[in-house]
């Protein structure tokens, strides 16, 4: 994902929420898409037309997972929230309820009530962007002027210890934190999560379908 500057909040029509995910993902859900439909119209052509909608369930579920899995999921940002839209849940973190981020495995965020939430649809930025960024932010240490590595801060910006070595999507989170965090960001609100009961209703019913399709085979 190409990085763009981000704009201050105004006074005028609020924007739409930015969304932010990874290239591959779309790609990966793409290209599975197009594995079902090809394999879709393929039995529909082949398998005479008693057995045919059974079969259909094979596709079906690849095409629900790829969307569920790799299409669906990104992390939204405004000035007011951080959004986690994930496989089977929501989670809108106000921006007054972030203390850090950790990124070692993906974007994690942990919150100042001591929850931590991870963002399905975001990478790991990996062990060397996390060892810059302890390094960058080392102060006060043990003895020796030793200190452990700590968790990536919000507080200002890591373009230059990170950019090397950080995944544009994950960079992109950090940046827009910085410049929340230095305007009138309101007072949290609580976090808000909600399930995505139509997906799980479509989970279900795909693998329903995939088993009557495999008793039909």
């Amino acid at each position: 994902m190409s990085e763009h500057p981000v704009h201050e909040p105004t006074g005028g029509p609020r924007a739409a929420p930015e969304a932010v995910r990874t290239h591959r993902a779309r790609v990966l859900a793409v290209g599975a898409g197009a594995v079902a439909a090809v394999v879709a119209i393929a039995l529909l052509l082949s398998v005479p037309l008693p057995r045919a909608p059974a079969l259909l369930g094979f596709p079906i579920l690849v095409g629900v997972l790829a969307w569920a899995l790799y299409w669906r999921p990104r992390v939204e940002l405004d000035p007011d929230a951080l959004t986690f839209v994930d496989v089977v849940r929501t989670a809108r973190i106000p921006w007054a309820e972030v203390r850090d981020f950790d990124v070692r495995f993906g974007l994690r965020v942990n919150t100042v009530g001591g929850r931590a939430l991870a963002a399905w649809a975001l990478p790991a930025a990996g062990r060397r962007a996390v060892a810059r960024g302890s390094e960058a932010n080392a102060g006060a240490g043990g003895a020796g002027g030793q200190s452990a590595p700590a968790p990536i801060p919000t507080g200002r910006s890591l373009r230059g210890e990170l950019r090397p070595h950080m995944p544009p999507s994950l960079q992109r989170v950090l940046d827009y934190r910085r410049l929340a965090a230095s305007g009138a960001a309101p007072r949290a609100q609580g976090i808000e999560t909600h399930w995505h009961w139509g997906t799980l209703a479509a989970f279900a019913a795909a693998l329903a379908w995939a088993g009557i399709a495999l008793s039909a085979v």
